[in-house]
């Protein structure tokens, strides 16, 4: 696999067939790993191997100018996240009126944990949490949401 180049973009390289049905499958699957057996990975580590494709520079970078092609970019997913975080749940009835039945909490709270992975406020649970001697680290973290738009 070729090196990245020292700004740390990666460098020119065609990916492998692997990698781009990996890529063409990944928005028909339900996880990373669904789409790595579809393209004909291992099932043997495939939590790994998923890890690492979605990991890896170019398929990141293919994936970024797919989603920037389709007219995606931060602004678009951090408006939809905002709204996810005002969700509420509805109810229609019988006779076919939408009824609203007030915050839709359980995905709030997915849409919560999803901005503050992406934005770096949750920290990854396998990372080391404790400062020299076994200190606890206080990790403190700005989160704005709200949109020039």
């Amino acid at each position: 696999m070729a090196r990245p180049r020292k700004d740390g973009t990666p460098s020119e390289q065609a990916l492998s067939e692997k990698q781009t049905l990996f890529l063409a499958y990944l928005p028909h699957s339900a996880t990373p790993e669904e789409a790595a057996v579809k393209a004909g990975y291992s099932t043997v580590g495939i939590k790994q191997t998923a890890t690492n494709l979605m990991k890896s520079p170019h398929i990141r970078a293919k994936l970024l100018a797919d989603l920037s092609a389709e007219g995606i970019n931060g602004r678009v997913m951090a408006r939809y996240m905002r709204q996810g975080l005002d969700a509420k749940q509805f109810t229609v009835t019988q006779a076919g009126r939408v009824i609203e039945n007030g915050p839709d909490w359980n995905a709030r709270i997915k849409m919560l944990d999803l901005v503050a992975k992406i934005s770096g406020a949750m920290p990854d649970p396998r990372m080391e949490l404790t400062g020299a001697g076994g200190g606890a680290i206080v990790v403190r973290h700005s989160l704005s949401l709200d949109s020039d738009d």
